[in-house]
């Protein structure tokens, strides 16, 4: 597992993960997740990140911070009885400040030893970057599962389908291509969020449901419940230019280049004249 990010602050990365944890709450209705999980569900929640998912799953009215911050955040969910573990390359939470019912430890998910527990819900938000073989990976996942859990994955396909050729010949195109080109060079297929269905199938998960939304790169959409989904996104794939920089390097740009391409790409994200679009 290797975290394919460039080195942009800590702070700035963090603006990012919460955009991108913001725009998958909107998107599901407040909910964090869709899987109809029992309330008093053993949790996992792989590639954590700032571990708000993990908060905010397993938060409860009883401790007064991260119920605020859950009021604050929108999710309407609460699963107080609950046990949530989030794990990660790094993890930077004090457990003294943490809900007795949510823990962070840190973990390699696709080369270390994953905890000897049974889980019922295994979650999995915004991890294609993360893996060499995420296929590998589901197969952990669903060792590690209780007969009748669920396991939940939210990522991106980077391609195009928005409803006409407005991207055609524009920087944001040419990114998203030599971001692809980038990703391969180094293991990361930004497409292979297509086969997870297949994966999963082949894997030995039952009743696998592929559900599709739609990413607008920014408020284009007439729709108004997308025009949101869009303003959302587009400051999330504004701190993407910087985040995946290291793909377009990898893709053969000089640096001057590269910077070059992403200040032509951020203005396009602010152009609703191109409605280019991700699906998710």
């Amino acid at each position: 597992m290797t975290y394919f990010m460039h080195e942009t602050s800590l702070q700035t990365e963090k603006d990012r993960l919460t955009y991108q944890h913001n725009l998958m709450l909107h998107i599901l209705g407040g909910r964090l997740g869709q899987a109809p999980v029992d309330s008093q569900a053993h949790v996992l929640d792989v590639a954590t990140g700032t571990g708000i998912w993990a908060l905010q799953y397993g938060a409860c009215r009883s401790f007064s911070l991260f119920y605020f911050l859950r009021l604050i955040l929108g999710a309407a969910e609460q699963h107080p009885e609950s046990r949530v573990l989030g794990v990660d390359l790094s993890i930077t939470k004090s457990q003294e400040l943490l809900p007795e019912n949510c823990q962070f430890q840190q973990l390699d998910a696709e080369n270390g030893e994953w905890p000897q527990a049974q889980f019922d819900y295994i979650h999995f938000g915004y991890v294609i970057t993360c893996f060499d073989d995420t296929k590998a990976v589901m197969k952990k996942a669903f060792d590690h599962m209780q007969p009748g859990g669920w396991v939940e994955l939210h990522d991106p396909e980077l391609r195009n389908v928005g409803d006409d050729d407005s991207a055609k010949g524009t920087a944001i195109e040419e990114w998203v291509g030599t971001v692809l080109r980038g990703g391969r060079i180094v293991g990361r297929d930004m497409l292979k969020s297509a086969h997870y269905e297949a994966w999963l199938h082949e894997t030995g998960f039952v009743n696998v449901q592929d559900v599709k939304f739609t990413l607008p790169i920014n408020e284009w959409p007439e729709n108004l419940k997308l025009k949101k989904v869009g303003a959302i996104y587009k400051h999330n794939l504004l701190g993407l230019l910087e985040s995946l920089a290291q793909f377009l390097t990898l893709a053969g740009l000089s640096n001057t280049e590269a910077e070059d391409l992403k200040e032509r790409a951020k203005r396009d994200i602010h152009n609703p004249q191109i409605r280019l679009a991700f699906p998710l």
